[in-house]
């Protein structure tokens, strides 16, 4: 039986966490022992894997009430420049405590297949403190992210890249890594579950437009597009609703810009929700307003539902979406996106061609594909 180890940084909601437990919903994996390490101890995405996968959430687990105490001292110093210092030093001490659990935890073992599925720590610890036949590394951002360094993916037997995009990113930053190393895998996508929840009811307010945005909070998210962009087509006098489905930390800036701007009978925030497909069902248009997207899983979910995406242009959206014939491609312009929606609302059968020609998409064979790279990839030898 092989013994599998995957860390990554969490089992919440979200795009990485939900590409991965689909990836582990359609592999092969009755001989496999996985162990799956997650830095952050948020699982409510636990109960979709096999039950014979073990989850452990390696900093919370051997944490001392002397240990917590130190890292709330931490977490309320670190506005304060003056104790820059203390706070440098508590880094530190959490660093060491990661690492002993990490060995504690996995390294005594040697693993047929080590797997980051979240690059970061996950690639710094596999890299460093894990022993294994063959170690993975997957890399989803469309930028070099401040936590991740070369040096950690150059003993990797494979770097996996979520889209084209990334691989020229990698390929053009980190010069000292194998480009042959370097591969594709789209993410598999739970298309059966995604339809049949989205014929749940759900109770939303009418408007003549509904539109809708699905993802966290963040500035790579370009919430501040989706403000300029509904700010536009009110002037238009356009009547319009805009749901946005999501938590994170620009939560209170979001809440302060549509007070300020007037726009409270026009943007609604929802926060996080279990079941984002019923709203998408029932909406018109599902817009992502990403500054930078690696692969939007929620266009793919739009398109599986068979809503027409108008969506900013990205690595990951210019290779899901075909201009005009699957969805729409915009730059990362508030003009042109409230042009390109006010076309749409103006012209309901562009709308209809689009959710005619997603329809065609077979589905099945898609995820029979990312599902054989997945496991080519990462559990072959």
């Amino acid at each position: 039986m092989k013994k599998i180890l995957i860390l990554t940084r969490t089992l919440s909601r979200g795009g990485v966490p939900n590409a991965l437990v689909s990836f582990l919903q359609y592999v092969d994996i009755t001989d496999c022992k996985i162990t799956i390490g997650i830095e952050i101890n948020e699982a409510d995405l636990k109960d979709k894997i096999d039950s014979k996968i073990e989850v452990i959430p390696y900093n919370d687990l051997l944490k001392s009430n002397l240990f917590s105490k130190l890292m709330q001292v931490r977490d309320n110093i670190s506005k304060n420049k003056f104790l820059y210092v203390v706070w440098k030093f508590l880094n530190v001490i959490e660093k060491i405590h990661k690492k002993r659990n990490i060995q504690r935890l996995f390294g005594k073992n040697i693993y047929d297949s080590a797997i980051a599925f979240h690059q970061g720590n996950a690639t710094k610890y596999i890299s460093k403190y894990i022993k294994s036949n063959k170690k993975i590394y997957f890399y989803h951002a469309e930028r070099i992210m401040p936590d991740c360094r070369e040096k950690y993916f150059l003993n990797g037997d494979y770097i996996v890249c979520s889209s084209i995009g990334v691989m020229n990113l990698i390929k053009s930053k980190w010069k000292r890594i194998d480009e042959q190393k370097i591969k594709l895998c789209h993410y598999v996508v739970d298309y059966k579950t995604i339809r049949e929840k989205a014929s749940e009811p759900v109770d939303l307010i009418k408007k003549p437009l509904s539109l809708i945005t699905v993802g966290r909070l963040v500035d790579d998210k370009g919430y501040d597009l989706l403000i300029e962009t509904a700010l536009i087509l009110k002037k238009t006098g356009l009547d319009f609703i805009w749901n946005v489905l999501g938590d994170g930390p620009l939560m209170d800036k979001m809440k302060e810009l549509i007070e300020n701007d007037q726009l409270k009978d026009n943007v609604k925030l929802f926060g996080a929700i279990s079941n984002p497909y019923k709203y998408m069902k029932n909406s018109d248009i599902l817009v992502s307003t990403s500054r930078n997207e690696a692969f939007g899983l929620v266009i793919s979910e739009a398109q599986i539902i068979g809503k027409t995406v108008v969506a900013t242009k990205t690595s990951g959206s210019i290779e899901q979406v075909v201009d005009g014939i699957s969805g729409y491609l915009v730059n990362y312009n508030s003009n042109d996106l409230a042009d390109i929606i006010c076309l749409l609302f103006n012209n309901k059968n562009k709308m209809k061609m689009i959710e005619t020609n997603l329809s065609k998409k077979d589905y099945n064979e898609y995820n029979k594909k990312c599902a054989e790279c997945f496991e080519r990839l990462t559990f072959l030898k």
